[in-house]
């Protein structure tokens, strides 16, 4: 199902059947409208959340397709309107955070975003070992996503495992370009207007706007990034103790039988 037929029931206000006979509302959108992109800030969708940036497709109760950020705006704004059919909805300001949960996602249109995503990447895709085992069960991380998937393996009892069995990759930072500045990355958020541009962009429409640099990292996060550390150190130097006392341990044996 292409993404024009997704949302080709969307925009003017005549009455149709659908499926089984259903009746729906179908509308005649405009030329220049893109169904992969939010109808309110013309910005494509999403299908992942980032730092301060949500672009995930919801649904509104008139049943037309808004990014999560623009309801968010709009919220804030006290200006609580489709912008397609101006159909008018109500949230409250403790659900403001919770969009997702009083909207729902438009699943269509997301896995068709990770479809597009995967099949135009010219990276091959790659596992890496999240260094976690569960009796026979290994959990595996794909590079590049959150998701953990558990793979079979068949366990040998003396098999013997080295740090060179596992493909090393090396992570990048990879922003978007800006689509009127080609050599511009996408890298600042608009705090007030809830999207994001390059520096040339936020320069020219939005100056005195309070920004947010996506390559730097906040106060918090750089609080949380200590912990981090900590806890990394601490388990490393735990593993490196277990590692010496099986050594001291498989040498004892050994004596032992000599």
């Amino acid at each position: 199902m292409s993404t024009s037929s997704l949302a080709s029931c969307t925009s003017d206000g005549t009455t149709g059947s659908g499926p089984n006979g259903i009746p729906v509302n179908i509308y005649n959108a405009s030329k220049d409208m893109t169904y992969d992109k939010c109808p309110r800030c013309k910005i494509q969708y999403d299908c992942i959340r980032r730092a301060n940036v949500t672009k995930i497709p919801l649904i509104l109760n008139c049943k037309h397709t808004v990014c999560e950020d623009c309801i968010k705006r709009m919220c804030l704004s006290n200006t609580m309107m489709c912008p397609i059919c101006k159909e008018k909805f109500s949230v409250f300001r403790s659900q403001i955070e919770s969009l997702s949960d009083l909207f729902q996602p438009h699943f269509a249109l997301i896995g068709q975003l990770v479809w597009v995503k995967n099949s135009t990447s010219k990276k091959p895709m790659t596992w890496v070992s999240t260094g976690v085992t569960l009796g026979n069960r290994q959990q595996m991380r794909h590079l590049g996503s959150d998701n953990i998937d558990e793979l079979d393996f068949e366990a040998e009892a003396n098999s013997e495992e080295s740090d060179d069995d596992y493909e090393k990759v090396q992570l990048s930072l990879v922003f978007d370009k800006c689509a009127e500045h080609s050599e511009q990355f996408v890298n600042i958020h608009c705090e007030e207007c809830y999207a994001t541009f390059c520096s040339y962009c936020f320069i020219e429409n939005h100056a005195g706007h309070k920004a947010t640099y996506l390559y730097k990292l906040t106060d918090s996060e750089m609080t949380q990034l200590d912990k981090l550390k900590t806890d990394i150190e601490v388990v490393l130097a735990q593993l490196l103790v277990s590692k010496k006392v099986s050594s001291f341990q498989w040498f004892t044996v050994v004596i032992q039988l000599v």
